[in-house]
C-alpha cells in the first residue's frame, strides 16, 4: 500500500494478491498504521487502518494430476465410494470449487463433492451399478471441476477407472455338457481324442482352468484314456478292443484356479468305429435228412462223421479240410444237408443248381438240396461256402464242402441189345461157347459198386425151345454169366 500526496492511499506498483497475502481465509482483512509528520511542528499521527482485499475469480480449478487412475472390484456393492483426488482452486467463496462431474451422462459412476467438518473439501467416486469386469474391464471417463465464478472457470482431468477381477465364473465348455467323439478301434497308442477347452473369463488365478476326470469315471476308462491337467487334451493311452466294449463315457472336470474355486463338468463319450480287421468264422454242421432211415447208407454216413453232433469250423480268413455229408439219392427237395453258422468279431450271396443256403436264424444257415439228385448223374458236389463281410476292404473266409450222393436202387438193369439171335450147331459138348450177352445197370463209370449187391447183376438163361432136345436144354440152362452193373435179377426168354 502507498500514501500518496493528498492523504491519498493507494495499491503499490507489486499490486494484491489475496491468495498470496490470506491462502484460503474466508475473509482477507490488511491492518496498518498510518503515521504523520509536519514540516512547521513535529506532530505524530497514529491511525489505524484495516483494508479488506475482496477476491476476484482470477484462478481456476486445478487437478494434481491430468491423469487418475483408480481401482474398484467388480464384486463391490451399489453405494461404493471410491476417494478421489480434490481438484484445488485457489479463490475462495463462491469463485472457488464449486462443483465436480463426469463429462459421461451415462456412466456407471457418480462424482460427489463434499466438504468435511474441518472446511476442507473432498470428492468421492460412487457406484452406481454392478460392474462385470468380462464385459468391460476399464472405463475411460472425464473429470470436470468448476468454479462459482462470473464468468465460471472450469478444468477436466483423464479418469480411469480399472475394474478388478472377482471369481465370479465358472468355466464353460464350449462344446457343451455332453460331447461326442468317434475314434478307430485300431487307433495308435497318443492318437488326439479331443482339444478340451474350457474358458474361464476371469483374470489370473481365477480364470486358470485346469482338468480332472469326475469321480463317476471308471477305472477301465482312466486307464485307456489320459487328460492332460493343464491343455485339456484327452489322448488314448492304452489300445482299445471294440468287440469287448465299443462305448466309453467319461466324466470331466474343469475347475478354476481362484478362490473359492468354481468348477463345471463335461460329459466326453467316446464311441470306437469298427474297422474290418476280422474275417468271418465258418462253422459247418452236417444234418441227416429228415425222414432218413437209420440203416441207409445216409445215416452211416452221418454217425460216420458223428451226425448233428459233429461240428467242423475254421478260423477267420483260414482254409480247412473239405467237411463232407452224404445225402440219398431219392432224397426230397429241401432236406437238409448242414448247418452252416457263420460269426464276425467285426460289426457290421448265394446259388447253386442243386444246393441252396436258407436262412435259419441269427448267422446260421441250412444248406438244402434245390432240386432231385441223381448218383448216376453227379455223384459228388464240391461246394464251396464264402463268408464275406461287408467292410472296406472287405474280408472274407472260404471253406470247401463236399456233398456225396449215396445211390438208392432206382435203375433196372438194361441189355444191350433187345434180340440176340444166336446159331446152334447140333451134338454142341456141354460148356461150349454160344454168345455173349451183356447187360449193365446205370451207374457212373469208374465208381465201384455201391453196398448190398447193388450194381451186381445175375443173368439165369433159361431157353425154350420144342426144337432143341431136352438134355441140351438143361444143360445150357446151367449157365450163369456175371456182368456189373446195378443188382438186380434179369430172366432172359
Amino acid at each position: 500500500m502507498e500514501l500518496k500526496a493528498g492523504d491519498r492511499l493507494s495499491v503499490g506498483d507489486a499490486g494484491l494478491d489475496r491468495e498470496r497475502l490470506c491462502g484460503q481465509a474466508p475473509q482477507c482483512v490488511l491492518a496498518f498504521d498510518v503515521v504523520s509528520f509536519s514540516q512547521e511542528q513535529f506532530r505524530l499521527v497514529h491511525v489505524e487502518v484495516e483494508v479488506e482485499v475482496r477476491d476476484i475469480n482470477d484462478h481456476a480449478p486445478r487437478f494434481p494430476r491430468a491423469q487418475i487412475p483408480v481401482e474398484v472390484s467388480e464384486g463391490a456393492a451399489v453405494g461404493t465410494r471410491i476417494p478421489l483426488e480434490v481438484p484445488v482452486d485457489e479463490d475462495v467463496g463462491a469463485n472457488g470449487l464449486q462443483s465436480a462431474r463426469l463429462a459421461e451422462p451415462h456412466s456407471p459412476f457418480r462424482v460427489e463433492l463434499q466438504t468435511r467438518a474441518d472446511g476442507a473439501q473432498c470428492a468421492d467416486l460412487v457406484l452406481l451399478q454392478e460392474l462385470d469386469r468380462e464385459s468391460q474391464a476399464t472405463y475411460s471417463l472425464g473429470l470436470v471441476a468448476q468454479d462459482g465464478g462470473r464468468p465460471p472457470r472450469s478444468a477436466t482431468a483423464a479418469l480411469s477407472v480399472r475394474v478388478l477381477d472377482a471369481n465370479d465364473h465358472s468355466p464353460a465348455f464350449p462344446q457343451g455338457a455332453v460331447t461326442e467323439v468317434e475314434l478307430a478301434k485300431d487307433a495308435p497308442v497318443g492318437s488326439l481324442l479331443l482339444d478340451l477347452d474350457a474358458a474361464d473369463p476371469d483374470e489370473g488365478p481365477n480364470g486358470d482352468v485346469v482338468f480332472a476326470f469326475g469321480a463317476r469315471t471308471p477305472p477301465e476308462a482312466r486307464r485307456l484314456f489320459r487328460l492332460d491337467p493343464r491343455s485339456g487334451r484327452l489322448t488314448l493311452a492304452g489300445p482299445v478292443d471294440y468287440e469287448r466294449q465299443d462305448t466309453y463315457e467319461l466324466d470331466v472336470r474343469a475347475q478354476d484356479c481362484g478362490p473359492g474355486p468354481r468348477a463345471a463338468t463335461c460329459k466326453v463319450i467316446v464311441r470306437l468305429r469298427d474297422v474290418n480287421d476280422n474275417a468271418p468264422d465258418i462253422s459247418t454242421t452236417p444234418l441227416a435228412a429228415p425222414g432218413a432211415p437209420a440203416a441207409s447208407p445216409f445215416a452211416a454216413a452221418a454217425a460216420t462223421l458223428g451226425g448233428a453232433e459233429a461240428t467242423s469250423s475254421t478260423g477267420p480268413g483260414m482254409p480247412e479240410a473239405s467237411a463232407v455229408s452224404l445225402v440219398p439219392e431219392g432224397a426230397a427237395r429241401e432236406s437238409l444237408v448242414a448247418l452252416v453258422s457263420t460269426s464276425d468279431r467285426d460289426s457290421g450271396a448265394n446259388g447253386h443248381e442243386h444246393f441252396r443256403l436258407q436262412p435259419a436264424y441269427a448267422g446260421s444257415y441250412l444248406v438244402v438240396t434245390a432240386a432231385s439228385l441223381d448218383r448216376e448223374r453227379i455223384s459228388e458236389y464240391n461246394l464251396t461256402l464264402v463268408a464275406e463281410d461287408r467292410g472296406a476292404p472287405p474280408l472274407r473266409t472260404v471253406r470247401p464242402y463236399t456233398v456225396r450222393v449215396g445211390d438208392e436202387n432206382d435203375n433196372a438193369p438194361l441189355f444191350t441189345r433187345p434180340v440176340y439171335e444166336v446159331s446152334v450147331r447140333e451134338n454142341n459138348p456141354p460148356g461150349a461157347y454160344l454168345a455173349t450177352v451183356a447187360a449193365r445197370d446205370p451207374q457212373r463209370p469208374g465208381h465201384p459198386p455201391a453196398a448190398g449187391g447193388r450194381g451186381h447183376i445175375q443173368i439165369q438163361m433159361n431157353l425154350v425151345s420144342e426144337i432143341v432136345e431136352k438134355e441140351t436144354v438143361k444143360q445150357m440152362a446151367a449157365v450163369l454169366i456175371s456182368v456189373e452193373s446195378a443188382s438186380r435179377k434179369c430172366l432172359l426168354e
